[in-house]
């Protein structure tokens, strides 16, 4: 089953024990490793990296396969951003999100959070979201994604 393949690669990107940041481009994080890294944790080395840039991430739906792209455009980096959805249980307040959210609040356990690219800590909103763009035209975010704007 291609979904259990995908959850296997991604568990060995990182496991739940792991304390030491692995590098931008190996994180895949599930729901409880978000919160335990940012919540629960608060693993210094996380801390400092992940606010040391913005990103253009995506969330993947592991049930689904479908995918949600965003960015990250402010003083506290990825880790303000991703803090959003540790605290509000995987929604962090995007409408799509918590529409999974409210018929199921366990639906977030599906979703899996990576980084495609880094962007600097002070790009401006306006470039973040242009990049963003891009990456949802690239892989059909608004038409076969989570994606509604």
């Amino acid at each position: 089953d291609l979904h259990k393949a995908i959850r296997r690669q991604r568990q060995m990107c990182i496991r739940d024990s792991d304390h030491i940041f692995p590098g931008y481009e190996k994180i895949a994080l599930t729901l409880a490793q978000l919160k335990n890294i940012i919540l629960e944790k608060e693993y210094p080395e996380w801390k400092k990296m992940l606010s040391a840039v913005n990103c253009i991430y995506i969330i993947t739906d592991r049930k689904t396969g479908k995918n949600y792209i965003g960015s990250t455009y402010g003083k506290e980096g990825i880790w303000g951003r991703w803090k959003e959805y540790a605290k509000t249980g995987g929604h962090g307040n995007n409408v799509t999100l918590q529409k999974l959210y409210d018929q199921d609040n366990n639906y977030p356990n599906n979703f899996s959070w990576s980084i495609l690219e880094t962007l600097s800590i002070s790009i401006s909103s306006y470039e973040a979201i242009n990049i963003e763009k891009c990456y949802k035209q690239k892989l059909g975010t608004l038409a076969f994604g989570l994606n509604n704007n």
